[in-house]
Formats: structure tokens, C-alpha cells, sequence
């Protein structure tokens, strides 16, 4: 009888933490989709971040073919059954910082959406987060590394 209590407990919170983000293909729906998506992580940052992503998207500081980039990451991102806490704020906030830096141009941040691709193509999560976490880095302070 446990058992079972325990199967259902397990079941139920699957389908609870479990769900995935759909995000759209459409460029106009995707940074609602971002919002709702990172809401879910309920702080600040996560609200800072999307606010910024799509102040940039309506501008167009993301430029068009930068849209169909990160449609396409986004995509690979929810095969790979990424979550919104670590891996979609630590990637948006990244680019926030790389489209709000005085110093990264369009050619940069094309750079940076390209080789985020080919690391989701062909490195694991642990590598993947330490990149973005770099470039955030190196996009908000210019700096690699900052000793504490």
C-alpha cells in the first residue's frame, strides 16, 4: 500500500516539476513564451532578464537573423530538456549583457549565438553553463575572472 502512495507522490510531482516549456517558432510569441517561462523562476533577475530581452527583441537591437538564432538555440535547448533555473536565465542573461555592453557589436553577439550553438551541439550542460557564465562575465565587468 506504500508503494503506491509512493508511485502516485512520484507520478504527480513529475507532471508538476516535470513540465516543459513550449516555446513558439513565431517571433512574436517567443518573448511572451521567455516572460511566462522565466517567471516560473519567481525572482527579480529572472524578471530583469526577460523585461530586457524583450525591450531588445520589439527595438530591434536583435536584429532579425539574431531572432531566427535564438529560436533555433531555444529549440536545442528544450530537446535537451533545459530548465529555466540554471540554464535559460544563465544564457538570456548573458546575451542581456552582451546586447547592453557599449563594447559588443552585432557581429559580436552574431559570434556569441553561433558558438552557443556548436557548444549545445557538442558539449555536456557542466561546460555549456561555465561558457555563458564567462561571457557573462566578461559582457558585464570585462573581465574572465574576478577573484572574491
Amino acid at each position: 500500500m506504500r508503494f503506491i502512495f509512493f508511485l502516485v507522490f512520484i507520478f504527480i510531482s513529475e507532471l508538476s516539476i516535470g513540465q516543459a516549456i513550449k516555446f513558439s517558432e513565431k517571433s512574436e510569441e517567443f518573448t511572451t513564451t521567455l516572460k511566462a517561462a522565466l517567471a516560473t523562476i519567481g525572482n527579480e533577475q529572472a524578471n530583469n532578464v526577460a523585461n530586457s530581452i524583450e525591450t531588445s527583441w520589439k527595438s530591434g537591437k536583435i536584429t532579425d537573423s539574431q531572432k531566427t538564432k535564438l529560436i533555433r538555440l531555444v529549440q536545442i535547448m528544450q530537446s535537451k530538456n533545459y530548465r529555466p533555473a540554471p540554464q535559460y536565465i544563465l544564457f538570456f542573461d548573458c546575451l542581456k549583457f552582451g546586447l547592453n555592453s557599449k563594447n559588443a557589436n552585432e557581429a559580436q553577439i552574431d559570434s556569441f549565438l553561433e558558438t552557443s550553438q556548436k557548444m549545445l551541439d557538442k558539449a555536456d550542460g557542466k561546460s555549456i553553463a561555465t561558457f555563458w557564465d564567462k561571457t557573462r562575465m566578461f559582457f558585464s565587468i570585462k573581465q574572465y575572472y574576478q577573484l572574491t
